[in-house]
């Protein structure tokens, strides 16, 4: 297991504007802060936000030449922001070039650190055209592609505040697969790029790669052996036996076809290395949360039309993609699964007030799209759902019964690819399932 062993350092997050000339605004305020619960770290990260790294492109994949550099496209102007910048730059170009592809929308991000001293750390400059990100306006949020979920500020935010929650569920743990030294790993759905940055500070030889559909990744401070680029991991383009372990938390609804996600992975992994799949229990873990709220709440209708647009959408809510067949079927063994209680109890310990942040500003950002698109439901009526049901979780978590009932489950797969001198197989008797978080008097049991 990795330990994280340093002290956290505040949120800092990419300017999308510069990523995105048609950024999108969000509103003035969300439900937490509506709930009465205050974001305690976001005077500084709204500070480090207009400090922002200046984004810089790299505009395809097929600019990689043998050198190792990243280029940038040749329709930049001389004069562009960055125009120039690999020519001086102090960071190594990674070991793997992709192969050139006419239809890859594969965007590096481009260290620099222009005019400054050689560091271990330096500005992150990242450049991305806005034809090639698809970014588009929903409601008042800002999306990404076909993700249900947003990409703007708020959600930047939540990301961040839920990396703590999680870190605090795995006991400061980045990941719970065995490694010693690790030499490349593949965060897929990296987000802000949080873990990607913490795994690449705790091993410093090891080359760390972030990809997300969004350019949304930190770009001051970052090490030198993380790298994000910008990718859809449905068109999965990467090296084969390559990784030690490839990481993706968080991802349930992102898929349509999880099958080949796991297979790709197989593939791109070093035969003995691991793969690590973290989810919430979005659909019967949400039921279950909700099952005290009264019977007049918004939260029931909403949640019905939310499973079944997810549906029509092609990509299923739930834990599915858990089931542990799926590894199997890929090749993979020595299949581990965990599972982890997240309580939202705000008189045990500050994490709790975390993870209720985490559900007030995520009940908008995880039914918006969905229902708006899927469904037919006017924007402003999901909104004026999102808040009723936000002011009732914050009233039954600050109610010391009511709160008992607002768990959720976690759920984490943790597979290996065999060695060379293995044969893939079903799953072994030597299977691990173990649960945490769960009360003396329940059953260690895994349920589907």
């Amino acid at each position: 297991m990795v330990h994280q062993q340093h002290v956290p350092r505040s949120p800092s997050f990419a300017n999308p504007a510069a990523a995105n000339p048609s950024h999108v605004p969000v509103g003035d305020t969300n439900n937490a802060a509506e709930a009465g619960i205050s974001h305690g770290t976001q005077s500084q990260s709204e500070g480090a936000a207009s400090e922002g790294g200046q984004a810089v492109v790299s505009s395809s994949a097929a600019d990689d030449d043998e050198s190792g550099s990243h280029h940038i496209g040749s329709d930049i102007e001389d004069d562009a922001p960055g125009y120039g910048c690999e020519a001086v730059s102090l960071y190594p170009g990674r070991n793997y070039h992709r192969r050139p592809s006419a239809s890859s929308t594969t965007a590096y991000i481009v260290h620099s650190s222009y005019g400054q001293p050689h560091s271990d750390r330096a500005a992150s400059t990242r450049s991305l055209w806005a034809r090639e990100l698809d970014y588009r306006e929903i409601g008042g949020r800002r999306y990404c592609k076909e993700y249900f979920m947003p990409n703007d500020e708020i959600e930047q935010l939540r990301l961040t505040i839920q990396h703590q929650v999680l870190m605090h569920a795995f006991d400061g743990e980045l990941t719970i697969t065995p490694l010693s030294n690790p030499t490349h790993v593949l965060d897929v759905g990296t987000g802000t790029g949080e873990w990607a940055i913490r795994f690449a500070e705790l091993f410093p030889d090891c080359e760390v790669v972030g990809t997300d559909i969004s350019a949304i990744q930190e770009t001051q401070g970052v090490p030198m052996n993380v790298f994000f680029e910008i990718e859809d991991a449905e068109e999965w383009d990467r090296p084969i036996d390559h990784y030690d372990l490839v990481h993706l938390r968080g991802m349930e609804g992102a898929f349509r076809d999880w099958r080949c996600i796991y297979e790709d992975a197989f593939d791109s992994l070093k035969p003995g290395g691991w793969i690590q799949v973290t989810d919430y229990d979005g659909k019967d873990g949400s039921i279950q949360f909700f099952s005290g709220f009264s019977p007049e709440s918004p939260v029931f209708k909403m949640m019905d039309d939310l499973f079944v647009g997810a549906e029509k959408s092609g990509r299923k809510r739930g834990m599915f993609h858990l089931d542990q067949q799926y590894f199997s079927e890929a090749g993979f063994v020595d299949i581990r699964v965990s599972e982890h209680i997240l309580r939202m109890n705000l008189q045990e310990d500050n994490v709790g007030k975390l993870w209720l942040m985490c559900w007030l500003d995520g009940i908008e950002a995880y039914s918006l799209r969905t229902l708006t698109e899927q469904m037919g439901w006017d924007a402003d009526v999901v909104k004026t759902a999102c808040r009723e049901t936000a002011r009732e979780i914050a009233s039954r978590a600050q109610d010391s019964e009511s709160c008992k009932t607002m768990v959720l489950k976690m759920r984490t797969v943790l597979a290996r690819k065999p060695s060379r001198d293995e044969s893939p197989g079903p799953t072994s008797s030597s299977d691990e399932s173990t649960i945490h978080g769960e009360s003396s008097d329940s059953t260690s049991e895994i349920d589907g």
